[in-house]
């Protein structure tokens, strides 16, 4: 499987990005899954979901850090989990 992420070390914080389209959004037991799957690929970090129109979602505070960050500031990579 394959999916577009990123893994941050921002002042101090550690936590993974996975874009998502914007359903995934809609739905609380398709953002409890991929957040799960982001854990498993990355480990025990905080996951946030961004979708393509720009919103996102996850813990609180990790949000709130990502608020100091412009998208283009974001090291989108392509992943790739067998």
């Amino acid at each position: 499987m394959s999916f577009v992420g990123a893994l941050i070390n921002h002042r101090g914080n550690r936590f993974g990005i996975i874009k998502v389209k914007p359903s995934a959004m809609r739905s609380s037991t398709t953002t409890s899954e991929m957040q799960s799957f982001g854990r498993r690929c990355w480990g025990h970090v905080p996951i946030v979901l961004a979708d393509t129109d720009g919103r996102i979602k996850g813990p609180t505070a990790t949000v709130r850090l990502l608020s100091s960050v412009t998208e283009s500031q974001i090291p989108w990579r392509n992943w790739t989990v067998q």
